[in-house]
């Protein structure tokens, strides 16, 4: 479930289309290897011959964002493949960040990095990773993406040997603080609609009272704005799950609502599975992270909408996946909260 967003980049599967991509010690193969989609697509980069010199091996897109500004984060990705090198290199220069990083393509390790970002990978099998660069601009000004093969775990400028090279596929660049999922962009720069996932109560067996909820996502889950887990609507009262900051991360723990009342649940971040009931005026959450929270007060309504990953008014997306929702026209005991989260 993620937010709307516009991917920036454009040709972000042909690095060989030179009105966009342009480069240095390098040459494009394009369509060499079946990408992580399937499809024979997968461009490999393969560095020139050299006779000497500490040189970089790079394929670059200058990126114009309309209403760029210092102070905006935006997160920069790339698929990667070892053919020939077993390492790659990803960096940008858009609104002064200058932050650089050196991946391994063996096991998605960062071997390097520098400057004013952070980095993460995804293992995304058969060899292939997804090199993540998260970024905040220090001034307005436009610049470039690149995309090197690295000599090594500390070394991308070097003298080429002819044949050292990498697969790369489906670059993506975002205004946002986490990788949203890959759009492939052609002429121009490309957005993704807000994604809605919701659920009509009046066509399962609730039919109001007391409720239980649990979900299951991968650990950590949650980017951006106050990401919503779940949400219940249509009473006098809400029922809301949320991280618990404007700013989240994976690491940031939960928050849940019940009416006008709020509870943060320390410790609860990292939690895959989440287990919370409403009966009457008696509120209870349990996390598999091994913490649970207890809450009174507002007596629940007869809801009518459940919004999975979203607010009541379809923002504030997860941007994140999910495994599993289920709903219960009961409230369960803490036995069994306990035991759906085990």
């Amino acid at each position: 479930i993620e937010q709307q967003f516009t991917q920036l980049v454009q040709y972000s599967e042909e690095f060989d289309n030179t009105a966009q991509w342009t480069g240095a010690g390098m040459s494009i193969q394009p369509n060499s290897a079946p990408a992580p989609d399937g499809s024979l697509s997968a461009d490999l980069l393969v560095e020139a011959d050299e006779v000497s010199g500490n040189n970089s091996h790079y394929v670059r897109q200058f990126v114009s964002v309309a209403g760029i500004a210092a102070g905006q984060t935006y997160t920069l990705s790339i698929y990667a493949k070892a053919a020939g090198r077993n390492h790659a290199a990803i960096y940008t220069s858009i609104g002064g960040a200058a932050a650089v990083g050196i991946f391994s393509l063996v096991d998605g390790s960062v071997t390097y990095n520098n400057g004013n970002g952070t980095w993460s990978s995804q293992d995304c099998g058969n060899g292939w990773f997804r090199l993540q660069l998260t970024f905040t601009t220090v001034n307005a000004n436009n610049h470039s993406v690149y995309f090197y093969t690295a000599q090594n775990a500390t070394t991308y400028a070097y003298t080429g040997n002819g044949y050292g090279s990498v697969l790369l596929w489906g670059a993506n660049l975002t205004q946002t603080a986490s990788s949203m999922s890959y759009l492939k962009a052609e002429g121009s720069q490309t957005t993704k609609s807000a994604d809605s996932c919701s659920v009509d109560l009046s066509q399962t067996s609730y039919r109001g009272g007391p409720v239980s909820i649990v979900a299951e996502t991968p650990a950590g889950a949650g980017e951006g704005f106050i990401p919503y887990l779940f949400s219940l609507s249509g009473g006098d009262q809400n029922f809301y799950a949320f991280k618990n900051t404007t700013t989240a991360s994976a690491s940031d723990d939960w928050r849940y609502q019940v009416g006008g009342t709020g509870t943060t649940v320390s410790g609860s971040a990292g939690s895959d599975k989440i287990a919370i009931r409403w009966d009457t005026a008696d509120v209870k959450a349990q996390f598999s992270a091994g913490v649970s929270s207890t809450n009174s007060g507002a007596v629940e309504t007869a809801f009518t909408t459940l919004k999975i990953g979203m607010s009541p008014a379809n923002l504030y997306q997860l941007n994140g996946n999910f495994k599993r929702v289920s709903l219960f026209n009961v409230a369960l005991s803490d036995t069994e909260l306990a035991a759906l989260v085990d």
